[in-house]
């Protein structure tokens, strides 16, 4: 069996990032480009989360590519209401 556990990281931070763009404003001020480069790195931390799941799970590169492109269409969704 395949151990289900390794994705717990990724749902986590998924998690994190869907509570963080459920809030009207962030809790720091993030102006002159920086808060394009935190969305940067937030999700190429989720990117990597995924990546490691799908490696240990022997998943071609493209199923965490294309599970981080849905959750980003996801969440720009959501920020939309």
């Amino acid at each position: 069996m395949k151990r289900i556990w390794v994705w717990t990281p990724a749902l986590l931070w998924a998690a994190v990032l869907f509570a963080f763009s459920a809030r009207p404003t962030l809790p720091a001020d993030l102006e002159g480009g920086l808060d394009k480069i935190a969305h940067f790195v937030a999700f190429a931390v989720l990117g990597l989360l995924l990546a490691c799941g799908a490696l240990s799970w022997h998943m071609p590169i493209a199923w965490p590519v294309l599970l981080g492109l849905v959750y980003a269409a996801s969440d720009e969704l959501h920020q939309a209401f």
